[in-house]
């Protein structure tokens, strides 16, 4: 399998945490992934993966949730935001 490495923000907690994430994955799938993941670590602000997006950090651009990671623009070393 396929990943990429990718420094995800979470300006919920102020952090940011590098990440492989698999290329054939929907980004939908990834944000509940990430979700799960960082719910463990602060449970208050992750709950509902369903109202979280992925974006560029450095354009803004919103990912498409229904696109797998390699459709997109995701490439190692890549800087998104969870929001």
């Amino acid at each position: 399998m396929e990943k990429i490495l990718a420094e995800i923000s979470v300006p919920a907690i102020g952090k940011s945490y590098d990440v492989f994430l698999p290329k054939s994955i929907t980004v939908a799938q990834a944000i509940r992934m990430l979700n799960q993941v960082f719910e463990g670590l602060n449970a208050e602000y992750f709950k509902d993966a369903s109202e979280m997006f992925l974006c560029d950090k450095d354009n803004g651009v919103i990912y498409n949730p229904e696109e797998q990671i390699w459709e997109t623009r995701i490439t190692n070393g890549s800087k998104l935001l969870l929001i």
